[in-house]
């Protein structure tokens, strides 16, 4: 399949990523890190925008089967949200807390506010048999399970679900090195794909609406619009 963008190791390309990702060579990427759609038929209140495939969570399970199929032995895998992954080709996971220092809207009705969500961490261990080895590319400092960056403010949203680059940029830098290859098989409007050009590492996205493969495309056209050092020491 031709590629929507393709500049600079950054590739994106627009379609399910169901149909995708059997395209792409077995083995061949170095960090997965994607946000799928939950299953809860999310809609904005703010902005009554909705997410594509979002009616149940076998999108997201099948995306990322496929996703893992790519991912190279040993190497890490960031799943947001708390999507039922039932494979023996991946570690159990680890939860870490992503704490967004403000709370959101949520159900106003309720006395309490949403203020974290949940990402699944894992490694890929698709060799059964063969002892699990990091090759030299566990995080260099062990760090602790909760993240902290302020949510985007929701007038500034590009994607509903959109994600802070900064802490993309950490899960970029905790699990690859400069010059290795990142999987965002939901891209949305390329959050992941910005996070991994910051530390300077190859990307692949995948997004089935259109619209946000242009503003992707778009924002990998233009410069960093802040400094290297914002996300990380880029080792």
């Amino acid at each position: 399949m031709k590629p929507y963008y393709d500049h600079a190791g950054i590739t994106i390309y627009n379609g399910d990523c169901r149909d995708i990702l059997p395209t792409l060579g077995e083995d061949s990427v170095d960090l997965l890190v994607t946000d799928p759609p939950y299953g809860i038929n999310f809609n904005s209140g703010w902005s009554h925008r909705s997410v594509a495939g979002d009616e149940s969570e076998d999108v997201a399970r099948e995306g990322i089967a496929l996703s893992v199929r790519v991912l190279k032995y040993a190497r890490h895998a960031y799943v947001f949200g708390r999507i039922g992954l039932v494979t023996q080709k991946l570690t159990p996971p680890v939860e870490l807390i992503w704490d967004k220092e403000n709370i959101g809207m949520g159900n106003l009705e309720i006395p309490w506010g949403s203020q974290h969500e949940y990402i699944q961490f894992y490694v890929s261990i698709k060799r059964t048999g063969k002892r699990l080895e990091s090759g030299g590319l566990a995080a260099r400092l062990r760090r602790g399970t909760v993240l902290r960056y302020p949510r985007i403010n929701a007038a500034s949203l590009v994607h509903p679900s959109e994600k802070p680059v900064a802490l993309l940029c950490e899960l970029v830098e905790s699990s690859s090195r400069i010059g290795e290859s990142v999987l965002d098989p939901f891209m949305g409007s390329g959050a992941t794909l910005e996070a991994a050009k910051i530390e300077r590492r190859e990307a692949i996205g995948i997004e089935i609406e259109e619209p946000y493969c242009e503003i992707a495309a778009k924002r990998l056209s233009q410069e960093v619009l802040f400094p290297p050092e914002t996300c990380g020491d880029l080792a």
